[in-house]
């Protein structure tokens, strides 16, 4: 850290394994040390009863045990995971303590202003900073006028969430994992990888895919196809539409898509892994123009920022559809992207900033 003292971050999730985890071990080489608590280590069973009020609350011991970690540690920030009870506890035990408190929340429209616990945690000045994984849910809360004053905007920052960066599958290798799908070479796939739920609105591109050409598939992996949200979106797209069930190797997959698709209802995803996994694999994306899949995409470079209107997406993917050399310039670029701004590297570089200006701000 040329050559400046070394940080010191405890972290407290329910496992010792942060959604940050990469870009933590990244940061690690840059000089930061990091103490990694496991929540569940430390509280062993004692959460295991039916009252609401006690399955938030911790006990003496656990209060006990987390101040003993910090007094063997002497952080300089603390970061604390999304879960509430792993916020309260982590309140109880350091609120009186000269350190700066960083707490997660990981999902858009996840706080109440009627909740007490929200009062007592994500609107409470002593939480240092509220972080985000996306622009756009900072921006959803600063919108929202009770939640933007109950926190407060100068408490409002967001890193992005980091992208594992995988060597490019081998032209053969997935020209075989696309036979092995049933797709053929002329097939112009256009691909998502979710767990199928409404807001997901994978209808919405099932219902174009048709007017994109007649050699276009709509292939879905993950879960809940088979259900009736499912049968909706088969029978939007009829037989251009594929199911491909919950698949092992769901970064892998990726690769054999010709456009990766995510055409999220408001208000968008948090962040949108996925939608960055895809494009790390070279394939060009598209998303809505909300969410925090809008932040990874250069529009008309690694990919498309669409608006909700069908013509839009249909001329986009016919587009795609019509030019290999196209889809190639917009894969290359998409993977450059992620490589450059969300790589382990690139988000434990931001970390290192932040908790660096947190560190000088305490002194």
């Amino acid at each position: 850290m040329n050559g400046s003292r070394e940080m010191k971050i405890m972290t407290l999730n329910e496992t010792t394994r942060s959604v940050y985890q990469d870009a933590f071990d990244a940061a690690a080489t840059q000089g930061v040390r990091f103490e990694q608590i496991g929540f569940d280590q430390i509280v062993g069973g004692e959460q295991k009863n039916q009252s609401k009020l006690r399955k938030y609350l911790p006990k003496r011991a656990t209060i006990d045990a987390l101040r003993a970690r910090y007094a063997d540690f002497q952080p300089d920030v603390i970061q604390i995971g999304p879960k509430r009870r792993v916020a309260l506890a982590a309140y109880m035990a350091f609120r009186s303590l000269p350190v700066p408190m960083v707490l997660e929340v990981g999902n858009i429209g996840s706080l109440n202003v009627l909740s007490p616990l929200d009062h007592l945690l994500h609107f409470n000045s002593r939480f240092t900073r509220i972080l985000a994984p996306s622009r756009a849910l900072v921006n959803n809360w600063a919108a929202a006028p009770a939640i933007g004053r109950l926190i407060g905007p100068e408490r409002l920052e967001f890193i992005h969430h980091s992208i594992a960066i995988l060597p490019p599958l081998d032209p053969a290798d997935r020209d075989r994992l696309r036979a092995s799908y049933g797709f053929g070479p002329d097939d112009f796939v256009v691909g998502s990888v979710c767990n199928n739920r409404e807001i997901k609105n994978l209808g919405f591109v099932a219902g174009l895919i048709g007017e994109v050409g007649p050699k276009a598939v709509l292939a879905l992996a993950g879960a809940g196809f088979d259900q009736s949200g499912g049968a909706r979106i088969r029978a939007a797209g009829g037989d251009q539409v594929r199911c491909l069930g919950p698949v092992p190797d769901a970064r892998r997959i990726m690769s054999i898509f010709d456009a990766y698709v995510t055409p999220t209802r408001s208000p968008g995803e948090s962040f949108g892994l996925a939608h960055g996994e895809a494009m790390q694999q070279g394939v060009p994306a598209l998303c809505m123009n909300i969410g925090g899949s809008a932040e990874m995409i250069e529009h008309g470079v690694s990919g498309a920022v669409l608006p909700a209107a069908r013509q839009d997406w249909i001329h986009t993917l016919r587009r795609l559809n019509q030019n290999a050399g196209l889809r190639r310039q917009i894969g290359e670029a998409a993977a450059a992207r992620i490589k450059s701004e969300f790589s382990p590297e690139a988000i434990g570089r931001n970390f290192i900033d932040f908790f660096q200006r947190l560190s000088f701000q305490a002194r």
